[in-house]
């Protein structure tokens, strides 16, 4: 068993939500990867900075992030991230994986539409491997 680093990354504020998978077995490696466990941020949300251990099974390794309870509506369950809270933010979480195996990264993603710029972006890293991806919030709203 080895264990790889799953990283998001922002370059401007966005809303995530991440899971991993094994393909041949459909079943999530994350550990609380729709952030509903851990301490609640209450009806909107709370900044979290590296050291932070609010959300369990995840790390806060730079910027800071906001820990959403009710602001908007999440992707799944009740609570979501906004990784960009005062500056952009990065977390992180360490997933046991099996030498040979291939693995499949997902997740859903939105940007939070209360600030500049519409155009959001993210960086998502696993096993050494980084992708970028953009969400264009024009139009959209908390719903």
């Amino acid at each position: 068993m080895n264990t790889k680093k799953v990283l998001l990354g922002i370059i401007t504020g966005v809303m995530i939500l991440v899971g991993t998978a094994l393909p041949t077995f459909a079943a999530s490696m994350t550990n609380n990867g729709s952030f509903e466990e851990g301490v609640d941020p209450g009806p909107f949300f709370s900044t979290l900075i590296p050291g932070d251990t609010n959300i369990d099974g995840w790390e806060i390794v730079s910027g800071s992030v906001d820990y959403i309870g009710g602001l908007w509506e999440a992707a799944e369950g009740e609570r979501s991230i906004d990784v960009t809270g005062f500056s952009p933010g990065t977390i992180t979480q360490d997933i046991t994986t099996i030498p040979g195996l291939v693995y499949k990264v997902t997740f859903d993603m939105a940007g939070n539409p209360d600030g500049a710029p519409v155009i959001k972006t993210m960086n998502a890293e696993a096993a050494d491997t980084s992708v970028s991806f953009e969400f264009d919030a024009t139009g959209h709203t908390r719903a």
